[in-house]
C-alpha cells in the first residue's frame, strides 16, 4: 500500500512539475518577443551588410567554386523525403551547383557507419 501510495505522489509530483515549468503568461512573453523583433531588424543598410557578411551560409557560398558534393545517407523508406529536401536546398542556393548522392543506410547501422 505505501509503495502504490508513494508511486502517486511522484507521478502527480513530476506532473505538476513539468506544467509549472514549461508554461508562462502572455505577459511574461510579450516584452521578450518585442526584443527579439527590434534585434533582428536592421537599423539601417550597412548593418544590413554586416548581418549578411556574418552569415556562415552566405560566406561559404561566395567561396565555393564549382560543384558542391554532398552525399546523404537514409534509409531505403525515407531515399523520396531526403531526396525532395535536397532538391529544396538546391532551390534555394541557385548561384551554387549541387551534387547530391544520398545512399542507402539502414538505422540500426548508421550509427556504425558514419
Amino acid at each position: 500500500m505505501k509503495k502504490k501510495l508513494l508511486c502517486a505522489l511522484l507521478c502527480v509530483s513530476m506532473v505538476a512539475t513539468a506544467l509549472v515549468g514549461c508554461g508562462s503568461s502572455a505577459e511574461e512573453a510579450a516584452p521578450a518577443a518585442d526584443a527579439a523583433v527590434e534585434e533582428a531588424a536592421p537599423a539601417d543598410d550597412a548593418a544590413a551588410e554586416d548581418a549578411e557578411a556574418a552569415d556562415p551560409v552566405a560566406t561559404l557560398i561566395a567561396a565555393t567554386e564549382g560543384p558542391v558534393e554532398l552525399t546523404i545517407w537514409a534509409a531505403e523508406e525515407d531515399q523520396t523525403m531526403f531526396k525532395d529536401m535536397a532538391d529544396a536546398f538546391a532551390a534555394q542556393y541557385p548561384e551554387v551547383e549541387f551534387k547530391f548522392e544520398i545512399g542507402v543506410q539502414s538505422e540500426s547501422t548508421v550509427k556504425i557507419q558514419s
